[in-house]
C-alpha cells in the first residue's frame, strides 16, 4: 500500500534500514486512521483490500488519520 518493494519493508521491520520521512508520515497517518475506525469502516477497508483497491483503501485510512477530513468532505 505504500508503493515500496516488500523487501524494503522487510529491511525496515528488521531495523536494517529506515523509511524516508514521506513513508514514515504515511505509516503514522495509517496507524492514526485505523485507531479512529469502527467495525463497519474496517469492514469496508478489508473489502477494498480484498478486491485490489489499494489506493482507495490507503485513502480511507489516511482520511481518518488527517483531522477527520473524510467526514468533513462527506466521503463516508
Amino acid at each position: 500500500m505504500l508503493g515500496v518493494h516488500p523487501m524494503t519493508v522487510s529491511r525496515w521491520e528488521r531495523d536494517l534500514a529506515q523509511p524516508p520521512p514521506y513513508n514514515t508520515q504515511q505509516l503514522l497517518l495509517m496507524d492514526a486512521g485505523v485507531e479512529k475506525m469502527d467495525k463497519k469502516e474496517i469492514g469496508r477497508l478489508m473489502a477494498m483490500i480484498a478486491t485490489g483497491l489499494f489506493v482507495g483503501a490507503l485513502a480511507l485510512i489516511v482520511g481518518f488519520g488527517v483531522d477527520d477530513i473524510g467526514k468533513r468532505r462527506g466521503w463516508w
